[in-house]
């Protein structure tokens, strides 16, 4: 009995809700019934996959028969059950009759079950080769007119959304939806109270595990399908941009993949959350991406893990040997490289806050100010400007009023958006000097709090280096802003009594550090006076 194979293959995937699987399923088993051959109970099967281009016989389910075929894992003496030749190939004729006797030099038999014509090696009919060729040329010529109708009835719905015109057919975010009219979008109820907290619980610091767990422990579900949350869910939210009212158009490329296609329309969406927040919580995301989200369980007993790296060999830095003595345990490079730099942690934080909350002068000499609103402002000139290009590329091709209409009021926006940066880097220089981020303040007494202060100190310092002491036997910090040492910190033994005491210098490129003061595991920052007689110029908070 010989084997046979079904290849079934629908190109969009809302087929797989109509009748398509299960007519040609059906079809396959009548044949091999009728003609007794071993249908084989796992079918070929490319679900979504278009033919017109042929990715079904390269990258789809198709191509990976044919290679295993051409591998001696699937015996070639077998049949290929195929609805009709369009399920095999929409290509123009040329591709899809060298793909037919590609298929059939291997030694697989063709059938075509609409009509139960036979393609088989040494046995081609002419007849039947021609009207497989009429065939093919018809299904190309239908999905050649199905491509440009598509691509007529998106550009439309493209300039449509560019002048707020809604589109219809598209799928709107699981937080929205359609008013009574179908003019507009609303947002579901409670949901925006949701994505509220949830954007409150990032900026916070918080990472999208414990977020998801936040959110079921409060009972918070999902919008639409009432579930739980889960990190992905979580993560997926806080990046889309859709919150902030912008919408983006995809389509296809030739492997199937959905990619962006020109620039987003701003104000599509309702805005559910303030752009400033949502540009609070991207940089957030980022940094903990970027240098480590910090420990996610436990006790978050190292309140700078994530920053404190080895000065000798660039690894991280955390706490170990934890003994009863030392229940918190020493800071340790995690390679164990030849660095003789270790720090008891209970005797060195206090020092490092202390510290980080008197010099915060220090890091803001380094540190560019930008504000929330001047990220914005940035974001929402990027935006305008792809728009413009967008909205010139569409007067090229096509002009019309509204369109024209559209451009100009978008160069009026750039303009104006462009004047209220301005306006805010020169407002923040102004501050530059007098605001500063607080540090040392927060409560440290939950885990949650410190979390968040470490979170917070991510976003002022790029990083803390462990090195040994300069000159003295013991270990120091080095505090990084702007990938620039910015200030020193060397800790020794106390004379005589349990605990490290520290000094503390403010470094200057190409300069000698310069001595601001000392602090110790029993009192707090000691800063030098000036010699006007005046307060040392960094603030004691």
């Amino acid at each position: 009995m010989k084997t046979a194979y079904s290849y079934i293959r629908f190109s969009s995937s809302r087929q797989a809700d109509g009748d398509s699987i299960r007519r040609q399923t059906e079809l396959a088993r009548a044949y091999a019934a009728k003609n007794k051959l071993d249908l084989q109970d796992v079918s070929i099967s490319d679900f979504g996959v278009s033919a017109f281009r042929g990715s079904n016989a390269t990258e789809g389910a198709l191509g990976t028969f044919l290679r295993l075929v051409d591998e001696g894992k699937i015996n070639s003496n077998c049949y290929l059950l195929i609805e009709s030749f369009d399920r095999l190939s929409r290509q123009a004729v040329e591709d899809a009759l060298s793909l037919l006797l590609n298929v059939v030099k291997r030694g697989i038999t063709i059938v075509t079950l609409a009509d139960e014509h036979v393609y088989k090696r040494g046995e081609l009919d002419m007849t039947k080769l021609i009207l497989s060729i009429v065939t093919m040329s018809r299904a190309n010529e239908e999905s050649e007119m199905k491509s440009q109708r598509t691509s007529a009835a998106w550009n439309k719905a493209r300039i449509d959304a560019l002048n707020g015109i809604k589109i219809k057919n598209s799928r709107i975010p699981d937080w929205l939806e359609w008013n009574e009219d179908k003019t507009n979008f609303v947002v579901l109820q409670g949901a925006e109270k949701v994505i509220q907290r949830i954007f409150e619980l990032s900026a916070s610091g918080l990472g999208i595990e414990i977020i998801a767990k936040r959110l079921n422990v409060e009972g918070l579900k999902t919008f639409k399908q009432q579930k739980e949350w889960r990190s992905s869910g979580v993560s997926s939210l806080l990046r889309n941009r859709a919150l902030i009212g912008e919408f983006q158009f995809k389509q296809r490329n030739e492997s199937g993949k959905r990619i962006a296609v020109g620039e987003p329309i701003l104000n599509y969406y309702p805005n559910v959350v303030s752009k400033q927040l949502f540009w609070e919580v991207q940089q957030g995301m980022d940094l903990r991406n970027k240098r480590g989200s910090g420990n996610r369980t436990g006790k978050f007993t190292n309140l700078f893990t994530g920053l404190i790296r080895c000065g000798e060999c660039g690894a991280a830095v955390v706490t170990s040997s934890q003994t009863t003595k030392t229940p918190q345990g020493y800071l340790k490079c995690t390679v164990r490289c030849e660095s003789k730099a270790r720090m008891n942690y209970k005797y060195t934080e206090p020092q490092v806050l202390s510290a980080l909350s008197s010099l915060q002068s220090v890091i803001d000499k380094y540190r560019t100010p930008v504000s929330d609103e001047t990220a914005s402002l940035k974001l929402e000139i990027r935006a305008l400007n792809e728009q413009v290009i967008t909205l010139e590329s569409l007067l090229n091709k096509a002009f019309t009023p509204r369109i024209a209409e559209k451009l100009q009021d978008t160069e009026l926006q750039l303009a104006n958006a462009k004047e209220r940066l301005k306006t805010e880097l020169q407002q923040a220089v102004i501050q530059q000097n007098r605001e500063h981020i607080i540090l040392g303040l927060e409560p440290l007494d939950s885990v949650d709090n410190r979390r968040l202060f470490n979170s917070k100190l991510r976003t002022v310092i790029d990083k803390i280096e462990m090195i040994e002491h300069p000159y003295k036997q013991g270990s120091a910090l080095v505090y990084f802003v702007n990938n620039l040492p910015v200030m020193e910190q060397h800790f020794t033994k106390l004379k005589g009594a349990h605990g490290t005491e520290s000094e503390v210098y403010e470094v200057y490129q190409n300069d000698v550090p310069t001595y601001l003061g000392r602090t110790s595991s029993k009192k707090p920052l000691e800063l030098i006076i000036d010699n006007v007689g005046n307060d040392s110029l960094f603030e004691l908070i």
